[in-house]
């Protein structure tokens, strides 16, 4: 049964809930809760704040801004899965651990299985990469050189899906150890950043008046 009240608790804050309470709540409101909602304004606002500034400069189209803002906030979902998924799958977020004492984690309070995980994230992050794919229609080609980060994507994901060696594989970098899953960020970020700047750059160029 839908519990207007219960969105409008997560949306605020995180409630906790236990087994009992969790199985009398609808799917959106177990959605919500499950992906941290609350914490999806801050994305919100940076995206608010970009469609005002492209108002204020005459480009403003509603139906591309929702789209994007939309996008947005279900990537940003997904995200918060993932990082519940990592840090319970390598027992960070175990017994008395603070990630546990603010919020429903559904995982370490056996909220859900992986698999009900698993169908949670597929939705949510089906949802963010199909605006992802709608908003592409409107990029302009240099936008597109992003497009060449995407096979640092895996690469990125291996060491993420495991846990972080006692010691140092033989073939890994030896100035980045310690560093693990940073470093697999990080790496990827510098493939990424310098790829989407230059198609802002370019994409400016183009668009400046001869």
């Amino acid at each position: 049964m839908v519990n207007l009240k219960v969105w409008a608790a997560a949306l605020n804050g995180m409630p906790g809930v236990d087994r009992a309470q969790w199985a009398q709540l609808d799917p959106v409101a177990r959605w919500l809760l499950a992906c941290r909602a609350s914490v999806l304004f801050m994305t919100l606002t940076a995206a608010m704040l970009g469609g005002l500034l492209a108002w204020r400069a005459g480009f403003f189209d509603p139906v591309l801004w929702l789209a994007c803002a939309t996008g947005l906030m279900f990537a940003h979902a997904s995200n918060n899965l993932l990082n519940d998924y990592g840090d319970s799958r390598r027992g960070i977020d175990r017994g008395n651990y603070y990630r546990n004492q603010y919020g429903v984690h559904v995982l370490e309070d056996k909220l859900m299985s992986e698999a009900q995980f698993w169908r949670y994230f597929a939705f949510t992050a089906g949802v963010a990469l199909a605006l992802g794919l709608v908003l592409t229609q409107a990029l302009t080609w240099p936008l597109l050189l992003v497009g060449a980060s995407l096979p640092s994507v895996w690469r990125t994901m291996q060491p993420l899906r495991t846990a972080k060696p006692v010691s140092r594989p033989e073939k890994y970098p030896a100035e980045l150890w310690p560093l693990w899953f940073s470093a697999a960020c990080l790496r990827h970020t510098r493939h990424f950043t310098p790829l989407f700047l230059a198609g802002i750059v370019l994409d400016t160029l183009l668009g400046l008046p001869a």
